[in-house]
């Protein structure tokens, strides 16, 4: 008796520390945010295709664009990722009616990837919150080559995943 006793205490002593051992360890935020964005690919993937918006998009001025009657705060980020939002890739209502602004773009590291595909991750301010929801979206050029740089990328591309993540405390 005594013997199975002990082996189920074993067992589950092992068990747990397997457990304990799968948690990763993150060194800053920033590493956290990339595994649950990597996490969010991994676990909701379904490639669609979204057609860029099809109205009027003006630049009101440097960090803002309008789409329609939707005002949408751009990021002040290099002239590389503006695109997204002048060509219509990136508007507010695919982050919902609330959506005022974005920030905090940042491309993923997923080197299994072809050089056609490239993943990102970004803040979502809505109103009426504190606080800024994750977004994480897909980009496919099929002309794209290694050689191809991020603004020339992003212009022939298509939005091909957008899901939302987390909210940032």
């Amino acid at each position: 008796m005594k013997t199975y006793f002990l082996i189920a205490i074993s067992l589950i002593c092992i068990k747990a520390n397997a457990q304990k051992d799968s948690i990763p360890v993150f060194k800053n935020q920033g590493e956290q945010e990339d595994f649950w964005a990597k996490e969010i690919f991994r676990k909701e993937y379904k490639k669609e295709n979204y057609k860029r918006f099809s109205g009027q998009i003006i630049t009101v001025n440097a960090n803002t664009c309008q789409y329609g009657y939707l005002y949408f705060s751009i990021p002040e980020q290099a002239d590389s990722i503006k695109p997204l939002f002048t060509s219509g890739i990136l508007y507010p209502s695919l982050f919902g009616a609330n959506a005022s602004g974005i920030g905090n773009i940042k491309e993923l590291p997923f080197p299994e990837l072809p050089p056609a595909i490239k993943r990102f991750s970004c803040w979502v301010n809505r109103q009426g919150f504190a606080n800024p929801v994750v977004y994480v979206f897909e980009l496919t050029n099929e002309q794209a080559t290694k050689q191809t740089d991020l603004k020339s990328f992003i212009m022939g591309a298509s939005l091909t995943f957008i899901k939302q993540g987390t909210i940032i405390i």
